[in-house]
């Protein structure tokens, strides 16, 4: 959905666009992982790429500390 608004905006998201910027949203559903510092470790966008989310999930938390 583009933002009427602004040519260069690509969303619209009431009452969060800054955090659609801050964070690169480009598609939904988007989950975003973050270590303890605040670093993200890695994102799901859409669709897992493993079987399922869970296990996707897993292998994020698992890779991003060192696991």
């Amino acid at each position: 959905m583009k933002d009427p608004l602004s040519r260069e905006r690509k969303w619209r998201i009431p009452p969060s666009p800054p955090e659609v910027e801050t964070f690169n949203v480009d598609k939904i559903p988007l989950i975003i992982l973050f270590d303890n510092d605040g670093k993200e470790i890695g994102r799901v966008v859409e669709n897992p790429h493993e079987q399922t989310l869970e296990e996707e999930l897993l292998k994020i938390i698992l890779e991003g500390f060192g696991g």
